[in-house]
């Protein structure tokens, strides 16, 4: 399975280096948390291709080389300031890492949620897969934008029923309330919520 977020329409300005640095393992690593918090993109699927080699299994489930290599070529693409020495770039290794991390938490998210029986239906998927790509007036630019990230239209449909599944799961860890009203206080509680069965999803995990 692989990672991918929507592709993005333009890269994002750069940060300063703390900041930065900072930033790029947030990111990477709780990507999912943000997507919940309506902040990123689609993010999440996985496409193993027979030949490739292992960079890491995840209770079971393969993450190969390519699908690494295809995240930080994508990221490259979406956010080239991180890479650059002109605005302090972060190291390959750094970053390779951190794409790994994110990875991993994506995968370990999706099969939480298969075990708590956490679907979405087709029709939201098409929903949600079909708002996208209308946002996009010219039909032209839609495939333009799809071709620069290497992605099919089923993979980018693919990544919208993955984030859709995973943003279900999130939800279900601290539940929307009549009484609380305050977005932002909800999306904070949820991303907590998240980056502790994080914590606890790779605590009993087995990654090798």
């Amino acid at each position: 399975m692989e990672g991918q977020e929507m592709p993005a329409r333009s890269p994002k300005s750069p940060k300063p280096i703390c900041a930065q640095r900072r930033a790029m393992r947030g990111i990477l690593r709780y990507l999912s948390a943000l997507l919940i918090l309506v902040i990123f993109g689609v993010g999440c699927y996985f496409l193993i291709k027979p030949k490739s080699e292992v960079a890491v299994t995840v209770n079971g489930t393969i993450i190969t080389q390519d699908i690494l290599d295809s995240e930080i070529a994508r990221l490259q693409q979406n956010t080239p300031d991180i890479f650059s020495k002109d605005h302090a770039g972060i190291e390959a290794a750094s970053i390779k890492q951190a794409t790994l991390d994110d990875l991993i938490d994506k995968t370990l998210l999706l099969q939480e949620a298969k075990r708590r029986r956490i679907s979405v239906s087709s029709r939201e998927v098409n929903r949600v897969f079909d708002a996208y790509v209308t946002s996009y007036p010219n039909p032209l630019e839609y495939e333009e934008v799809l071709e620069n990230a290497g992605m099919s239209e089923h993979e980018l449909k693919a990544a919208t029923r993955d984030n859709l599944t995973i943003k279900a799961l999130v939800e279900s860890l601290v539940p929307a309330i009549d009484e609380l009203n305050d977005v932002t206080y909800l999306n904070e509680k949820r991303a907590e919520a998240l980056t502790e069965l994080l914590k606890s999803l790779r605590e009993s995990a087995v990654i090798e």
